[in-house]
């Protein structure tokens, strides 16, 4: 390769393009692919009329850190996922003109699948364009289609185990994680800020891991966040787990109350207890376990539990699970101990930040949850809201419902 351009008098560019393909896909391959590789990289940049430049997804395939190119580049010359992005007015134009899209979706839905795409992409155009691709393949030819059953789709457990194949999403499984990584990915989980950690600070080389290959982006505010709500629910997926299990069908939104708590695990509950500096349960993992009780609750084929669904024009926040069932469609929001009790409640009224998203449900419900020697003492109670307290050891569920009525739940009583 080199020997050829040797004494050559004009300056020549080789622009390699997909350049991570170069390095397969198991470690192994990557590693004699790449050491190869960049030996004769190395080799041309000894002629100075010669110079090599590549394009390659970072993270994807066996490009991981590691195993990349010796010849650094400073950081303002790197694009990132964030560098990627489009605001929402270009993802609309993106959405738009998307072949045969228009000849699926009205004019007006354009718009609404738009930001439920930006929110959930990040706004990255290449999440946005596989998605959309997706989207025309499966409804192409199919009329009665509008933005609403494309969302549909876009929350089942079918499109949400394409995502892995998205160009765009990581694969936990290949991009050499440390338990630090996945530490650093339950803070950011927490959806708090997170300062990005700097140079020796403990999760430092962790953050570098998540950033390098496209976990996580840095925020102009230097914190560090998940690149997009889909790569956050990659993560939730494969960490929470979704075993399908149910045989009868739950009938209204009570009825999938109920199963959930006798599907939850009393021993998570218990280890994630004392995470934070007042010694209570982390509002995320009981969102995270009953996400994961929520797909053992709704049996095979018969529907899709989702979390932080939004992304409706109109709506200014995500509620915290959406659930579809046999025909029905509920949402529910999850708090704990009471913690801004009323402002939840504002969110389930028409003109409220899930008034858009409340058109479509068939019911929906605000869950106050606590630990009963954790929780407050002064706890205040809201009509219209679901009370469920666990005894010491999360062992047994009180629930009470706005009507006044009282019922006890065996806590895990369906993994027995």
């Amino acid at each position: 390769m080199a020997e050829s351009w040797v004494n050559q008098r004009v300056k020549t560019y080789i622009i390699v393009d997909e350049a991570q393909c170069l390095f397969g896909v198991n470690e192994y391959e990557a590693a004699v692919n790449s050491s190869a590789f960049w030996s004769h990289v190395k080799a041309t940049t000894t002629h100075q009329n010669l110079y090599v430049v590549l394009f390659a997804a970072y993270g994807y395939q066996g490009a991981q850190p590691g195993l990349g190119t010796p010849i650094s580049f400073d950081d303002d010359q790197c694009l990132g996922l964030a560098d990627l992005a489009v605001d929402y007015e270009e993802c609309v134009d993106l959405v738009r003109y998307v072949d045969g899209l228009r000849e699926i979706l009205c004019d007006e839905d354009i718009p609404d699948l738009a930001r439920y795409l930006f929110v959930n992409t990040g706004g990255h155009v290449g999440l946005i364009r596989d998605a959309t691709v997706r989207l025309v393949a499966r409804y192409r030819n199919k009329v009665g289609v509008d933005w609403w059953i494309m969302r549909k789709y876009l929350a089942t457990r079918e499109f949400m185990f394409t995502l892995t194949e998205f160009r765009g999403i990581p694969s936990l499984t290949r991009s050499g994680l440390e338990p630090a990584d996945f530490e650093l990915m339950d803070k950011m989980l927490d959806g708090a800020n997170v300062e990005c950690p700097e140079s020796g600070d403990a999760f430092h080389a962790a953050a570098v891991r998540l950033l390098t290959t496209g976990f996580a982006i840095r925020t102009f505010e230097q914190t560090i966040k998940f690149a997009a709500p889909w790569v956050a629910a990659v993560d939730r997926r494969h960490r929470c787990g979704e075993l399908l299990k149910a045989i009868v069908t739950p009938r209204n939104l009570r009825e999938f109350l109920v199963a959930i708590l006798r599907g939850v695990s009393p021993v998570f509950l218990r280890a994630g207890l004392g995470q934070e500096t007042n010694h209570r349960l982390k509002e995320a993992a009981y969102q995270g376990e009953f996400y994961r009780a929520g797909w053992q609750v709704v049996p095979e084929g018969q529907g899709t539990v989702s979390l932080e669904v939004g992304g409706l024009d109109g709506m200014t926040k995500e509620v915290d699970i959406a659930v579809e069932c046999a025909g029905n469609f509920w949402i529910l929001e999850l708090l704990r101990d009471g913690d801004r009790g009323e402002d939840h409640l504002k969110r389930m009224i028409n003109s409220g930040a899930y008034g858009k998203l409340l058109q479509h449900a068939d019911e929906h419900a605000t869950i106050d949850l606590g630990e009963r020697d954790m929780s407050p003492k002064t706890r205040k109670m809201h009509p219209g809201m679901i009370y469920v307290e666990f005894s010491e050891g999360f062992k047994l569920a009180t629930v009470t419902y706005p009507t006044g009525e009282v019922q006890h739940v065996v806590v895990g009583e369906s993994r027995a």
